[in-house]
């Protein structure tokens, strides 16, 4: 096996000029000392690759073939679609003794471009001014080829009062980082799991990256 051999300095780096070589920082322990200066999405946000779409309210669903809330990701568009985060807001539910269901995510495999679709959503660069579009479709509703399957829990409630708006409406934030892909020909949906599902009523904003299919970090 090859040796390679890494030399820095212990304590500040120096040389930072663009195009110039750059001296390591190590720790006493022979650690690497690193520090970020810009937010950790930055570079993709300044590259136009990074979208964004928020679904209006509706009343979340069952899974099935007839899905809300739809992404598909188009069989030869040459990118997988890198989940970021997910932000689901509940902004009304059914008065009741108790109401209670998940908001899930799932994931359709094989799925062409639906032949039944609702209103489109078009996705937002999230660099503000950026030309560049998006190779996603969303819908707020469409038929699939297959229904569903969960893949992420994205948030749950449970309100114990039959008085709407005692108990306080609010999102919850899903930190996903990567950790769903969409990859070209294939769907995901959002809906609901246990108790009724339609009791809830959500508005859910997904953020990606699009990344050229075989590129890795």
């Amino acid at each position: 096996m090859e040796e390679v051999v890494l030399k820095g300095n212990v304590g500040q780096a120096d040389g930072s000029a663009q195009g110039q070589n750059f001296t390591l920082s190590l720790g006493r322990s022979g650690e690497l000392l690193t520090s970020e200066i810009r937010q950790p999405g930055y570079e993709a946000t300044y590259r136009g690759t990074k979208f964004s779409v928020t679904f209006a309210a509706a009343a979340t669903a069952v899974a099935a073939a007839a899905s809300l809330d739809v992404i598909v990701n188009p069989a030869g568009s040459g990118k997988n679609l890198v989940f970021c985060d997910a932000v689901v807001a509940l902004t009304a539910y059914t008065a009741q003794t108790l109401a209670g269901s998940s908001v899930v995510l799932g994931g359709a495999a094989a799925a062409t471009i639906p032949g039944t679709v609702g209103s489109v959503v078009t996705p937002a660069n999230c660099n503000i001014g950026s030309g560049n579009i998006s190779v996603a479709k969303c819908y707020v509703s469409a038929t699939l080829g297959t229904v569903p399957v969960a893949i992420r829990q994205l948030a749950a409630w449970c309100l114990g009062t039959a008085t709407p708006g005692a108990d306080v409406l609010a999102s919850i934030h899903d930190d996903i980082k990567g950790e769903v892909i969409l990859a070209p020909g294939n769907a995901i949906a959002i809906f609901g799991l246990g108790g009724t599902p339609a009791d809830l009523t959500i508005q859910p904003t997904l953020t990606w990256d699009e990344v050229p299919i075989g590129q890795v970090p």
